[in-house]
C-alpha cells in the first residue's frame, strides 16, 4: 500500500519548498515569501528612508509595503532514490501594496518546468519564466545578481573543476513617452548567461565565474506622433565571486563585478527600463549606451553563534553612464544587523546602515544613516529563522544635500525622520 503524508507550511524549509501532500512518487507543495505589517511616522502612514542614487536601503524597520509571492508546484519522481530523475512544474504569482492600501496582483513571477538529475548527474534542464539563481545581501535586500525572464537553461552540469550552467532569458518592454502602445510596440531584451560554479580553490572556499551577454533589439514602430525607430545595443557583464566558510567564525562572500553597454547594471537589473529604451532613437544614443560602464565590489559576512549572530555588508559601486542618461555616480554602503538571543524564541535585534552617494555630474554628495532597534519572536535561535514577528523603532538622518528627497512629504522639510511599527516576515 502506498504511504500518504500531509505536511503543513510550518514544516522546515528546504531548497524545494514545503510539501503539502505526498504519495509515492508524486508531491504537491508550495514555495513562497511574505512580509506584512504596518507602521507610523507621526500621524501619517510609515515612510521609509533611502539615499537618492543608492542602489538599496537597509531594510529592518524600513519597508513600507506588504509583499508576497506564493507558488504551487507538482513534482514527480521518475524512479526510486534521491538521485533519480524527476519532473517539477511550478507557478508563482506576485502581490504587492503599500501600507494602508490594498494588496494588488503584480505579475506571474515564475511559471516553469524543470527536469532534474539527468543521466545520473545533478544536471537540471528547465524552460519557462523564472527567477534564476538570484543573489542578494539579506539586510539591505540588494540583488547584485538579478537574472529573470522567459527562456530556458541547464545548470549543475559536471565540468571537471565545477558545475557548468547556461541560461537564455528574454523579456519585452515598450519604450515610455513615445506614444507607443503595449503589446503591439514592444522591444525584445535578450540575455545569455554562462557560468562555472562551485570551483573548490582552497579549504572551505569556492569560486564562481559568470559571464553575461545582453542585447536590445532594434525596431521600427508607427507611434501616435509618427514613425519611431529604435536602435539596438549590446553589452556584457562579468562576475567573480568567492565564498569562504570558516572566515572570522562564519561565512564570507566577496564578489567583483563589471558591466558594459546593454549590461551596464553589472547584473543588478535584468534589462533596461522603459524610460531608458525611449532614449535609443539615434545611433549616437545607442553608441552612448554601449559605452556606459559599472564597476562594483560586494562583500558580506554572516556569523552565527550560540548566543548571538550578525550579518554585515559592504557595497562600493561606480556608475559612469553620463553620455547616455547623465548618471555619473559613486555609491558606498556599510551596514550590520546584530542580534542577541534571549532564549529559544526571543531576540533583540539592531541594524545600523550608512549610504553615501557622490553625484559627479552635479558635483554634490551626501550621506544617509539609519538605525533600527527591534524585538523579535522566531521559532528558533538562528539568524534566518522564520517566521519572524517583530516590533521596531527606526531613526534616520541625512545630509543637507538630500533635503526634500528623503522621507516623503512627512519629512520633506528636514534632515531626519523616524518610524515605528510591527511586521511579520516568513518564507517556506
Amino acid at each position: 500500500m502506498l504511504g500518504v503524508s500531509l505536511l503543513g507550511l510550518s514544516s522546515p524549509m528546504s531548497a524545494t519548498g514545503a510539501a503539502l501532500w505526498r504519495e509515492g512518487a508524486d508531491e504537491i507543495g508550495s514555495v513562497g515569501y511574505l512580509r506584512a505589517g504596518g507602521g507610523n511616522s507621526g500621524s501619517q502612514n510609515q515612510v521609509c528612508f533611502q539615499a537618492p542614487g543608492a542602489g538599496a536601503k537597509y531594510r529592518l524597520g524600513n519597508e513600507c509595503e506588504v509583499y508576497g509571492r506564493a507558488s504551487l508546484y507538482y513534482r514527480h519522481q521518475l524512479a526510486e532514490g534521491d538521485s533519480a530523475p524527476y519532473v517539477r512544474a511550478e507557478a508563482q504569482p506576485e502581490f504587492k501594496g503599500p501600507y494602508g492600501d490594498a494588496l494588488e496582483y503584480q505579475t506571474l513571477a515564475q511559471a516553469y518546468v524543470e527536469v532534474g538529475n539527468l543521466r545520473g548527474t545533478p544536471a537540471k534542464l528547465w524552460f519557462g519564466r523564472r527567477y534564476y539563481q538570484r543573489r542578494d545581501i539579506h539586510i539591505n535586500d540588494y540583488f547584485y545578481m538579478n537574472l529573470k525572464g522567459d527562456g530556458f537553461g541547464v545548470r549543475d552540469i559536471p565540468f571537471g573543476i565545477g558545475g557548468l550552467a547556461y541560461t537564455y532569458l528574454q523579456m519585452h518592454d515598450t519604450p515610455a513617452g513615445l506614444g507607443l502602445s503595449w503589446p503591439e510596440n514592444k522591444v525584445a531584451l535578450r540575455n545569455h548567461e554562462l557560468g562555472l560554479h562551485n570551483i573548490k580553490i582552497n579549504p572551505g572556499g569556492t569560486l564562481m565565474l559568470d559571464w553575461r551577454h545582453a542585447e536590445i533589439s532594434g525596431a521600427s514602430f508607427s507611434g501616435g506622433s509618427g514613425p519611431v525607430t529604435l536602435y539596438g545595443a549590446r553589452g556584457w557583464a562579468a562576475t567573480v565571486q568567492h565564498r569562504q566558510e570558516g572566515f572570522a567564525g562564519g561565512t564570507n562572500t566577496l564578489a567583483l563585478q563589471y558591466g558594459k553597454g546593454a549590461a551596464r547594471s553589472a547584473w543588478n537589473t535584468p534589462t533596461e527600463t522603459a524610460a531608458a529604451l525611449a532614449r535609443l532613437t539615434t545611433p549616437a544614443s545607442a553608441a552612448a549606451l554601449e559605452a556606459a560602464e559599472t564597476w562594483r565590489v560586494v562583500d558580506f559576512h554572516l556569523y552565527e553563534g550560540r548566543r548571538w549572530a550578525m550579518q554585515s555588508a559592504l557595497v562600493w559601486e561606480r556608475r559612469d553612464h553620463a553620455a547616455f542618461d547623465g548618471t555619473d555616480s559613486t555609491w558606498l554602503s556599510l551596514g550590520a544587523r546584530p542580534m542577541l538571543f534571549l532564549g529559544d524564541h526571543w531576540r533583540l535585534v539592531g541594524e545600523a546602515g550608512y549610504d553615501r552617494v557622490t553625484n559627479h555630474a552635479a558635483r554634490t554628495q551626501g550621506g544617509l544613516w539609519k538605525f533600527t532597534a527591534a524585538m523579535e519572536w522566531t521559532p528558533r535561535s538562528a539568524f534566518f529563522s522564520r517566521p519572524a514577528l517583530r516590533a521596531y523603532v527606526t531613526r534616520a538622518g541625512w545630509s543637507e544635500a538630500f533635503r526634500g528627497q528623503v522621507g516623503g512629504p512627512v519629512f520633506s522639510s528636514g534632515t531626519g525622520g523616524w518610524n515605528a511599527g510591527f511586521q511579520l516576515e516568513t518564507s517556506w
